[in-house]
């Protein structure tokens, strides 16, 4: 097997924040959903909501407005935490695969069978994040879109580029240096995926 000197600070630094950002987001789409009705409130028992109290000046009980959210925007943000798991299933292992290698851990077969898998892996994630979109009517929520779509292809075909750096003739370079850009790649997608959450977060669509 090849020696590969790649040097391996901070490996596990990012998929443990995007593993993090996971528990974030089922707290954010908690927060989404609102507590169940009170008071004068009234529901169907279905979908998510927001609720809103409001105490009367005169001392009287505060009374409490439930209003469901709009079933699109609440899908979408449920996608968003559906990517971002995703992100980190990818991003751990290809942290795992290039370890494992430089560490002399696993041979080159293996290696490269893994990598080919997160490139179909990553492939597939892009074309995920792309279709279905928001709801119309959030131009905030649009431009965070279309950020999320450009750093998922970038994942994607960085992804791509670390596995030609495996097979590539050099000590390792190539792969370092796409590596990197992976990573890079990650960080831009998990900021445009915050950016989506508050989006979603400051008010639902005009549709």
């Amino acid at each position: 097997m090849a020696t590969n000197p790649d040097p391996k600070p901070g490996r596990w630094i990012l998929p443990l924040v995007i593993v993090g950002m996971v528990g974030f987001t089922y707290l954010f789409v908690n927060t989404l959903e609102g507590p169940p009705a009170t008071g004068s409130g009234t529901g169907d028992g279905t979908g998510a909501t927001s609720t809103t109290s409001t105490a009367p000046e005169d001392g009287t009980a505060a009374t409490t407005t439930t209003t469901p959210l709009d079933p699109a925007l609440q899908d979408y943000v449920d996608g968003l935490a559906t990517d971002r798991t995703r992100l980190a299933e990818i991003s751990t292992e290809m942290e795992a695969v290039n370890e494992e290698w430089d560490a002399k851990e696993i041979e080159f077969v293996e290696a490269k069978n893994r990598l080919e898998d997160l490139s179909e892996q990553a492939t597939a994630f892009a074309d995920g994040v792309e279709l279905p979109g928001p709801p119309a009517g959030n131009a905030e929520l649009d431009a965070a879109h279309q950020a999320l779509i450009a750093a998922a292809r970038k994942i994607s075909s960085t992804t791509d580029a670390v596995l030609a750096g495996l097979l590539a003739p050099d000590t390792g370079e190539l792969r370092r240096a796409a590596l990197d850009d992976f990573r890079t790649a990650v960080g831009e997608f998990v900021s445009a995926l915050e950016s989506a959450e508050a989006a979603a977060a400051a008010g639902t669509s005009n549709v």
